[in-house]
């Protein structure tokens, strides 16, 4: 199967190309950075550490904003597992955060659907409940039991939260028009 992964200098990236290797997929890897200049996110820190990606799979350079870019290097695949977001909840950056992840979302979908991409996976995060990391208002929240159940409300309140809920509802929306 070929498969391309968007975000895939990212640590979830790295896992995955790992885990379909042996499985003899053809892998197409997609990132905004290059390899060599490649990232990670690193939780309670500011910023991002350096982690070179060092791989022989075919690297492509693209921006999931760009609409155009992703269609062209989604043609002739038949998955893609979107893994491509900017991990930041701080309302200063609210725009950007936004903007990228669901916008960019919505342009790898279609990017899908044009192309004839019948499988796509998306990571989502445990933020798109809008209960754990960067709340704004300081009232807790209240849990009528942990863990937490698909069916429990969403209350997103910054804009990674809500980007990433938002996200969900998008591949809903595109699972029910195009069965993608």
């Amino acid at each position: 199967m070929k498969i391309a992964i968007t975000g895939a200098c990212g640590f979830i990236g790295r896992n995955l190309i790992a885990e379909l290797e042996p499985h003899g997929h053809e892998l197409l890897l997609i990132d905004r950075q290059r390899p060599e200049d490649a990232t990670v996110f690193s939780p309670g820190e500011e910023g991002r550490a350096a982690a070179p990606l060092r791989t022989d799979w075919p690297y492509e350079q693209g921006e999931i904003t760009d609409a155009d870019r992703m269609r062209e290097l989604l043609k002739g695949m038949d998955a893609v597992v979107h893994l491509a977001a900017s991990p930041v909840g701080y309302p200063e950056k609210g725009i950007e955060t936004f903007y990228h992840n669901a916008h960019g979302t919505f342009a790898v979908l279609e990017a899908c659907r044009l192309n004839g991409v019948a499988r796509f996976v998306a990571a989502s995060s445990l933020n798109a409940f809008g209960t754990f990391y960067w709340r704004i208002h300081p009232a807790p929240v209240e849990y009528a039991s942990l863990p937490l159940a698909e069916t429990h409300p969403a209350e997103p309140q910054d804009p990674y939260s809500l980007s990433k809920l938002v996200n969900e509802l998008t591949c809903a929306a595109f699972h029910r028009a195009y069965g993608l």
